[in-house]
């Protein structure tokens, strides 16, 4: 019901789950006021394994920058949860 009430403009018939990303995190690396997500309350800690899996982004430009961070990340991510790519 939250996803829906804040983000039903972008809601489609036809929609696949690999577009969920996209849909649930827009992120303007230019200017914050332009970022468009869900929030939610979390209760005790958030910690790396409240994480189930980081996957890259694939329907953005990312400049090699913020390429070389988000291989990064999920090489560390992986490293430290057990899992390999």
């Amino acid at each position: 019901m939250l996803v829906l009430a804040k983000l039903a403009d972008r809601l489609a018939k036809g929609q696949t789950k690999e577009m969920g990303q996209g849909i649930l995190i827009e992120c303007d690396s230019k200017n914050r006021e332009n970022d468009r997500f869900v929030e939610a309350q979390i209760f005790e800690s958030f910690d790396r394994n409240a994480i189930e899996s980081m996957v890259p982004v694939s329907d953005k430009k990312l400049s090699r920058v913020e390429k070389l961070d988000q291989d990064i990340a999920i090489s560390e991510f992986n490293s430290l949860s057990g899992k390999t790519k």
